[in-house]
């Protein structure tokens, strides 16, 4: 699993670079067409990986469950993000992600619930769930180059 890490990190950090240098403003941009914005596009890798690798493996998510609604599947963004808000979401995206890879590494993740992602995959274990988010990710990731263009 250790190279899907390494797709997961790469392909975060070079989402955070992608935001970096652009206005509050910016980042809360709803292009014409578009149901949300860079920031949720961000937001929801996070709230995303804490419903499909904890809640799905009966863990209780390390993020509160607030933020976790406001960018679930089917969200948009309901309010002007700070830039206060969005370095704390920054913040989490990196914590998040190595608390994740030291939980697995340590066994944490015992009893997985089958799950079929919106795309038509059947998650079957945790292993398939870190395999398809680098589809996830990549998706959105790709959105975010979109819009950056657009805002």
């Amino acid at each position: 699993m250790e190279k899907y890490f390494d797709i997961m990190q790469k392909t975060r950090i070079n989402f955070v670079r992608l935001l970096d240098g652009l206005t509050t403003e910016q980042l809360n941009t709803i292009p014409t067409g578009l149901n949300n914005n860079l920031i949720w596009n961000f937001a929801h890798l996070l709230a995303t990986q804490q419903v499909i690798f904890y809640r799905l493996s009966g863990l209780i998510p390390n993020l509160d469950e607030d933020f976790i609604k406001c960018y679930r599947r089917f969200s948009k963004p309901e309010a002007f993000v700070s830039a206060e808000e969005f370095e704390k979401i920054k913040q989490n995206f990196e914590q998040a992600q190595e608390t994740f890879f030291e939980d697995y590494r340590m066994g944490a993740f015992t009893n997985f619930k089958r799950y079929t992602t919106s795309f038509g995959v059947q998650l079957d274990t945790l292993e398939d769930a870190i395999k398809f988010s680098s589809v996830h990710d990549g998706l959105h990731y790709g959105y975010a180059m979109a819009m950056k263009h657009l805002v």
